[in-house]
């Protein structure tokens, strides 16, 4: 009875309250009423005198997403148990998450990572349902999760391009998801082999998932000028849903477009389209509440660069607001430079929408370390208005870091938004309206991984994970953090006191078990407190995104992982050998490899590389320092550990003959000549090489004569694919007559004993590989050859000599690299 009583004085019309309820009474207080009706969680709404404060909401379900419809308990009297206020954090079930905005739409490079964070101690299955634009249904998908894990899903794998798509999660035990979008030209790399453009991450955004769709959804930020602004509304429902979306401007203007999104389909609002020709640059900011007369979810995204409002650099994505709050708090905010060694300028603005009809003032408040308040200052917003904070504006924040508190008397949204170099790129969240004493993660990564990375491309992206933490309370917070890895059952556990009303940051480059890891993160404090995640890659910042954590129940179970991540292993080095002067670009191969700024050295026989970069798990590239000729070892130190390859590095002299003569020579018995003390032979024919090359370097051969104003561009060109072809460094250009300039049809290979001296030599086999060679009669008609004139030049009485001539000062040889060995095909240029 008095569950029914309940649903009564809540007024829920359409819900069946069946005959048969019981209720659930346990240490949280978590009610469960069986059937269709169910008390999934409270938060402070009701307050009943000396006594807590509850929220209930009545769940049903729906084919695609679960709707949700929550009633704030009007008059506690009405219910005959009052639940005290430690059992308020009962917290949702956290099995199923639903995300409006995806896509893999190859034409601007998006690609999409569904990331999950498994903090139960055993397996679990997810379901992964996606759904199209239009509503198409996908094959369902279904994943077993490892224990105490973060799991990662490309969803191209799973659908393939498609410009837009939702995605409903279903899960055997509580979890968090979140989902990561990237963007830029190529695909996510397949493996260690690829010919393919890898998407170069010029920018990213993050946002968890929804665990319930709503009716009424708001956001405070929006503009229309230099942005481009799209929101996203997903459809959970069997029928179409008619949804509306009210802009409103700066001062009050509203501005509406209505569209009817399908049955379990997705649609996207494009406000820059309705409102960029009314609006003027500066002045073109906007709010928005999304309405429906079926329950949705929302999300809004940000996109801008060269040529905005359709360009695409930077981009941000932040979930809408279901309901305003009288109170906001954000872990993270940043104005400025914290350092002078080369750190961007950041900015940062706290965005508020009054979604009431009369003003209100907020009030917004800075803390840094320490308990320090660095700033405060209020904004009187108008009914049905929008403003903001620029924290630029307030000289206590200048090169400062920080956390936020807006209050107000009255409900309103707020979010905070970051931007850094100039616009370059962005991140945005809402705020949370309450601390806790849990937060979730999903994502987190620290350091580099092969399937971000471009091996043509010199930045790595590599990652560097913030977790930025404010403790609004007065006394100070003793935090546990919880990281758990890929691959299950990994991960480590870290503590840290963050002082009563401060800031304090989590930084995972200090942890060597996290380098070049990915990974989900839980916090548990003894004080409520608010925790964000911040995510920044690429060289100085490139980009990066930004989310809220999910708060969990007070008495959510957390247990720390095992630390069985495998110790750094295994050196493989490659090319292995290099000039005695140093500057070889080297790789080392291995595993478990630790972050490239702290703890980790490369050293060459004991020497310190002159440059080294930690690319992901298992590859270094290095830069080898000078080195008497021999071999040596080559040792990495990283993660606390130390594994050395004996003798895996030689330096050797760049001019020296690499491997024995060619010796396929056939021997020309016509005549009795003795080029360097032994009878001369004729050269093996490599005219097949050539005349690819000259199929392929037409305009390079046709040019190749220097009296019509040519060069020696297809000789040289040749000289570097033979090198690679057969493995050595005999040849060479071609000194005329031994002193009278380059040969520009001439290449040259040196036949003396292996280990000797090249330089000058005159040990040579002179090979002519263009016929017709500047013919005044036919200026372009040179064509591929290939002709001994060793005999000839001998009978002659002259002389050729060996010689790289300018090669070396060009950077197309002096830094080109044989595919096959990954050594340079020049190394006398070093």
């Amino acid at each position: 009875m008095l569950c029914i009583a309940v649903a009564r004085t809540l007024g829920l019309a359409g819900f069946h309250v069946p005959r048969a309820l019981s209720v659930v009474s346990a240490g949280s207080f978590r009610l469960v009423l069986h059937a269709k009706i169910s008390i999934v969680r409270r938060v402070p709404r009701c307050r009943c005198p000396g006594r807590g404060a509850v929220d209930i909401e009545f769940r049903h379900e729906v084919p695609m997403f679960q709707a949700v419809k929550t009633a704030t308990v009007g008059v506690c009297a009405a219910i005959a148990l009052c639940i005290p206020a430690s059992a308020l954090a009962a917290g949702p079930e956290l099995t199923t998450w639903l995300f409006a905005e995806g896509s893999t739409n190859g034409a601007f490079g998006f690609e999409q990572e569904i990331l999950i964070g498994n903090p139960n101690t055993t397996p679990i299955t997810v379901t992964f349902e996606l759904f199209t634009q239009d509503g198409e249904a996908l094959a369902p998908v279904v994943r077993t999760l490892e224990p105490l894990s973060r799991y990662g899903e490309n969803i191209r794998g799973l659908v393939g391009d498609r410009v837009g798509i939702a995605i409903r999660l279903t899960s055997s035990a509580p979890i968090i998801a979140e989902r990561t979008m990237y963007w830029g030209g190529g695909l996510f790399r397949g493996g260690k082999s690829w010919n393919q453009k890898v998407n170069d991450l010029r920018g990213g955004h993050n946002e968890h998932g929804q665990q319930a769709a709503a009716k009424t959804w708001y956001f405070a930020e929006g503009e229309g000028k230099f942005f481009n602004t799209f929101i996203s509304v997903a459809n959970p429902n069997n029928t179409p849903a008619t949804v509306t979306a009210s802009y409103r401007d700066d001062a009050g203007v509203e501005v509406a477009q209505t569209d009817v999104v399908p049955a379990n389909g997705r649609r996207t609002f494009w406000p820059t389209a309705v409102l960029s020709g009314r609006l003027q640059p500066g002045r073109a900011g906007f709010a928005t509440i999304v309405t429906s007369d079926l329950d949705v979810v929302a999300e809004r995204q940000m996109y801008w660069g060269p040529g905005a409002p359709s360009g695409i650099h930077g981009g941000h994505a932040a979930a809408g607001v279901t309901t305003p709050s009288a109170t906001w708090l954000f872990a993270e905010g940043i104005q400025g430079a914290l350092s002078t060694s080369g750190d961007p300028a950041f900015d940062t603005f706290v965005l508020f929408f009054n979604q009431n009809e009369t003003p209100i003032d907020v009030k917004v408040e800075f803390f840094g370390q320490a308990g320090a308040k660095l700033a405060e200052t209020t904004r009187t917003i108008g009914g049905l208005t929008r403003d903001g904070v620029w924290a630029k504006e307030l000289p206590g924040l200048i090169n400062q870091a920080f956390s936020i508190r807006a209050t107000s008397t009255m409900p309103f949204v707020a979010e905070r938004a970051v931007y850094w170099r100039g616009l370059t790129e962005g991140t945005a969240t809402a705020g949370a309206t309450a601390a806790a004493l849990k937060w979730g993660f999903a994502e987190g990564l620290q350091g580099g991984f092969q399937m971000y990375q471009d091996d043509s491309d010199n930045d790595k992206r590599r990652f560097n994970t913030f977790f930025p933490i404010y403790n609004p309370g007065p006394v100070p917070a003793t935090v546990t953090v919880y990281f758990y890895t890929e691959g299950g059952n990994s991960g480590t556990t870290k503590t840290l006191v963050v002082p009563a009303q401060s800031r304090e940051t989590v930084w995972t480059l200090l942890y060597d078990e996290l380098a070049n890891a990915k990974f989900a993160t839980f916090f548990s404090s003894t004080a409520p407190i608010v925790v964000e995640r911040v995510v920044y890659w690429g060289r100085n910042n490139k980009a990066g995104h930004a989310s809220m954590g999910i708060p969990l129940a007070d008495d959510f179970p957390l247990t720390p992982a095992p630390a069985l991540r495998s110790n750094p292993s295994g050196l493989t080095v490659s090319p292995s050998r290099g000039v005695p002067g140093g500057g070889t670009k080297v790789m080392i191969e291995g595993a478990g490899f630790g972050n490239t700024e702290l703890g980790t050295q490369v050293l060459f026989g004991g020497v310190p590389a002159r440059d080294f970069e930690v690319e992901n798990d298992t590859l270094i590239r290095a830069v080898t320092p000078p080195g008497a000729t021999g071999k040596v070892d080559v040792t990495v130190e990283t993660r606390g550990q130390t594994i050395t390859a004996p003798a895996a590095f030689e330096y050797f002299d760049p001019w020296a003959a690499v491997g024995a003569p060619i010796n396929t020579f056939r021997r020309n018995t016509g005549y009795a000549c003795s080029g360097g003390g032994r009878a001369c032979q004729i050269m093996a024919s490599f005219l097949g090489n050539v005349a690819d090359m000259a199929r392929r370097q037409s305009g390079d051969i046709a040019n190749s004569c220097r009296a019509f104003g040519g060069n020696e561009k297809f000789v040289e060109d040749v000289i570097a694919e033979l090198r690679i072809r057969t493995g050595t460094n005999r040849w060479g250009m071609n000194i005329k007559r031994g002193n009278q300039g380059l040969s520009e049809d001439i290449v040259t290979y040196y036949y003396g004993p292996e280990g000797s001296d090249m330089r000058n030599s005159t040990q040579v086999f002179i090979i002519d590989i263009i016929a017709n060679h500047c013919n005044p009669a036919d200026r372009f008609g040179g064509g591929p050859f290939w002709l001994d004139q060793t005999q000839a030049t001998a009978d002659a009485g002259t002389i050729g000599r060996w010689t790289l001539g300018p090669m070396c000062s060009n950077a197309r040889y002096r830094n080109a690299v044989n595919p096959n060995t990954g050594s340079l095909v020049f190394p006398e240029c070093q």
